[in-house]
C-alpha cells in the first residue's frame, strides 16, 4: 500500500487517538502469563506485536477474553502446541521465549520476516545454560518445555538487546526468592527501559528485584515461596509516549495545538525524552492527558545520546533534514538490528530530499539539504520498518511538494492508527494500490 501526503497548509489542530503503549502491553502480558493465574489488563495495544502476544497464549490454552477495553486472561490447560508463529516482532519473541520454555509438551517456533537474522542468541544461551531445552534450527526454534524447571541463576550477555535481561526479569512470578539474573557484558543495551520500566511494572505488582552487586539483580519479593496467594494481577494501559513522539516531530515542523491521551506519570523513557528535553513546544495538564502547543519551530541545531530512546532516531532524522545547521546523534549501536537497519534506512530516503547523512560506529550526523527539493512528487520506501515510514511522513510539515510512501501499512506494528490520526488533525492524506 502507497500514502500519498499532500503538503501541510496551515496548524494541526485536534485530538491525536495514540494507542495504547506496546511496551507496556508486552510486559504486562508477561506478568500475567508467568504468574499462572487468570490475569486482566485494561487498556491493550493493538499493534500486531501486541496482538501476537495473545495469539500465542491462545494457542497455549489460555482463554482470552475481550470486551471494550478489559482484556480477560483464563488458564486452561496449559500444554505447548506442535506449531507456533511469532511473527515478526522482536519484543514478541525475546519475551514469549522464557514463559514458553517452561511449559509442558514440544514446539516449533516459526520465525517470521527479518526476525531471524535480528539478535536472539544470547537470550537463548542464557536459558540454555539454566536449563531450558531450546534449540536454533534455521527460521524456527525448537522448544522442548519443562513445567517443572526451577532456574536459580541465569546470566545473560545483553550489548545487543536490554530486551534479553527484561525477558528474565519479567519471569520473577514463577521464580523463587533469592534467584539472581547477571548481566555478563557490564555494558548492557536500553537499561532506560530494564530499570525504568520493566522494574517498575513488575514493582507495582508486588515483585521486587534488587541490585545486589554492578550488573547483578537478586529477585527479593515474590509469589513462589510467599506464605500467602496474591490477588489475581491486574493492570491498566498507558498511552504511547514512544507513539506520541512523532506529533513532536509533526509540532516542530508546522504550527500545532494537539491534545494527547498521556500521563506525566509514566515510567516510559520517552516521556523523559520528548515530554522534559528542550524542544520548543508547551505542554499543558488536562484531565485526560496534555495539550501540545508550538508555533511550528525547531532547533536549528541539536546533539545528543540516543541510547536510551533509540526509536527516537528516525523523527529526528527527519527533523534534522528539515533543520538550518547539522545534527548528531549518538548512542545507535542497536540501530543496525531493528525492523531494518535504520541508519542506512534514513541514509537511503533522506538523501531524496538533499540531506546528507554520515554515520560510524555508533554515532550519526545528518546535514540539510541547501535547498528542499520543489519537483513533485517525492518517492520514499519504508524498508518493512513501522518508525521509518511514520517518521518519513513528517516531511510533509515543511516540503511543497507531494510525497509518497511505499509499504505504508507497516505501521501496524506498533500504531495501526497513525494514517488515520493524521487526518483527524488536519493533514490530508490518500491511499494508493
Amino acid at each position: 500500500m502507497v500514502v500519498r501526503i499532500e503538503p501541510v497548509e496551515g496548524p494541526l489542530e485536534g485530538f491525536v487517538p495514540l494507542p495504547y503503549s506496546k511496551s507496556v502491553s508486552a510486559r504486562q502480558i508477561l506478568i500475567g502469563l508467568h504468574s499462572g493465574g487468570p490475569f486482566t489488563i485494561e487498556g491493550l495495544s493493538q499493534a500486531d506485536d501486541t496482538q501476537k502476544l495473545i495469539q500465542i497464549a491462545a494457542a497455549c490454552g489460555y482463554l482470552v477474553e475481550h470486551v471494550g477495553e478489559k482484556w480477560r486472561f483464563i488458564p486452561g490447560r496449559l500444554v505447548l502446541p506442535p506449531q507456533l508463529e511469532v511473527g515478526e516482532g522482536g519484543t514478541t519473541l525475546r519475551f514469549i521465549l522464557p514463559w514458553l520454555a517452561g511449559l509442558p509438551g514440544k514446539t516449533t517456533l516459526y520465525l517470521g520476516g527479518r526476525l531471524p537474522q535480528r539478535p536472539i542468541l544470547p537470550l537463548v544461551q542464557a536459558l540454555t545454560n539454566a536449563g531450558a531445552h531450546i534449540e536454533i534450527a534455521g527460521y524456527t526454534l525448537k522448544i522442548t518445555g519443562n513445567p517443572d524447571w526451577n532456574p536459580r541463576r541465569f546470566q545473560v550477555d545483553s550489548r545487543q538487546s536490554g530486551q534479553f535481561l527484561s525477558a528474565l526479569l519479567l519471569m520473577a512470578p514463577q521464580l523463587s526468592v533469592r534467584t539472581i539474573i547477571q548481566e555478563t557484558s557490564g555494558d548492557p543495551a536500553t537499561l532506560s527501559y530494564v530499570e525504568g520500566l520493566t522494574l517498575t511494572l513488575l514493582r507495582e505488582a508486588g515483585y521486587q528485584w534488587e541490585r545486589s552487586a554492578p550488573g547483578e539483580w537478586i529477585l527479593v519479593q515474590g509469589e513462589k515461596e510467599a506464605s500467602s496467594p496474591t490477588a489475581p494481577y491486574h493492570a491498566k494501559g498507558e498511552g504511547d509516549w514512544s507513539g506520541a513522539g512523532y506529533f513532536w516531530g509533526w509540532a516542530m515542523g508546522t504550527a500545532a495545538r494537539l491534545e494527547l491521551p498521556l500521563s506525566r506519570r509514566s515510567s516510559q523513557p520517552e516521556k523523559t525524552f520528548w515530554g522534559e528535553g528542550p524542544w520548543p513546544v508547551r505542554l499543558e495538564t488536562l484531565p485526560q492527558g496534555l495539550r501540545l502547543i508550538s508555533g511550528g519551530t525547531r532547533p536549528p541545531a541539536w546533539e545528543g545520546d540516543l541510547s536510551a530512546v533509540p526509536d527516537a532516531f528516525p523523527t529526528l532524522a527527519v527533523l534534522a533534514a528539515l533543520a538550518a545547521e547539522s545534527w548528531t546523534f549518538r548512542g545507535l549501536r542497536t540501530l543496525p538490528h531493528k525492523e531494518s537497519h535504520r541508519i542506512l534506512a534514513m541514509q537511503s530516503e533522506l538523501t531524496k530530499v538533499g540531506a546528507r547523512v554520515e554515520w560510524s560506529g555508533d554515532t550519526c550526523r545528518v546535514f540539510p539539504p541547501p535547498k528542499p527539493p520543489e519537483k513533485a512528487p517525492l518517492f520514499f520506501h519504508a524498508h518493512g520498518d513501522h518508525r521509518v515510514a511514520m517518521a518519513l511522513s513528517l516531511l510533509a510539515s515543511q516540503l511543497k511538494v507531494p510525497l509518497y510512501i511505499h509499504e505504508a501499512e507497516v505501521i501496524a506494528k506498533s500504531f495501526p492508527g497513525y494514517w488515520s490520526a493524521l487526518r483527524e488533525i488536519g493533514v490530508l492524506l490518500t491511499f494508493e494500490g
